[in-house]
């Protein structure tokens, strides 16, 4: 799918791209990064988006029907299921905390396999870190993900079995951007949040990684693989 990016970046395109993502099978993995700006609004976060004449509450896309369009389709006999798989929505904006707790969004709307990974609380500001910190401009959170993925992968996954689970990708991002308060590098601290309800998703998995081949996470996910195969 298309990296949405500048003016490209319409509520209508994303909408479509999403439409086009939600025709996976259930095996499937669906990830939404978004980074821009976030608008709290009565019920929900909205997330910004390019072409838009006003920001603020109920301008771009709300979050809750960004999973909505994810999980479910419109028909003739009203709405339907539609992707059954993991979704990761990622929000690197204001307020993206917002996105975990909104209120226009039930459980059952939100499907079984559903992750929502915020840069900051429902009430803290995201920023950006500047050079000398950095070599060129970049969002703190998603400096603190690409990390995590690259040159601190061993730091980032805590139990060292190769694989980067949500949970230590958020709890690694809250200890790289306190520091980054400590020395100055933050004006403001921005703390992650996180709404799961899908214990075995992660994020990536490098066996050159690997220092422990039994961690309790490496063992029920292959408890969990094996009851699926023996009873298909």
């Amino acid at each position: 799918h298309p990296l949405l990016t500048g003016k490209d970046a319409t509520a209508s395109a994303i909408v479509a791209s999403i439409r086009k993502a939600s025709t996976k099978g259930e095996n499937a993995t669906i990830i939404v990064y978004y980074t821009g700006h976030g608008a709290v609004g009565t019920n929900d976060l909205w997330l910004q988006t390019a072409g838009l004449v006003e920001l603020g509450d109920t301008q771009g896309v709300a979050v809750s029907d960004l999973i909505r369009r994810i999980r479910f389709t419109a028909s003739a006999k009203g709405r339907e299921k539609a992707f059954e798989g993991e979704v990761v929505l990622i929000l690197d904006a204001c307020y993206s905390g917002q996105g975990t707790v909104s209120q226009g969004l039930t459980l059952g709307e939100a499907g079984k396999r559903t992750t929502i990974l915020t840069s900051s609380s429902d009430i803290q500001e995201s920023f950006s870190l500047n050079p000398p910190d950095v070599p060129e401009q970049m969002s703190a959170f998603t400096y603190t993900f690409l990390h995590a993925l690259g040159p601190d992968w061993a730091q980032a996954d805590g139990d060292h079995d190769g694989m980067l689970r949500w949970e230590e990708l958020k709890r690694y991002a809250v200890t790289q951007l306190r520091q980054f308060k400590a020395r100055g590098a933050l004006s403001h601290l921005m703390i992650p949040d996180m709404f799961t309800n899908y214990s075995e998703g992660f994020l990536a998995y490098q066996r050159d990684q690997v220092r422990v081949w039994s961690s309790s996470y490496r063992d029920d996910l292959r408890t969990s693989e094996m009851e699926k195969n023996l009873a298909a």
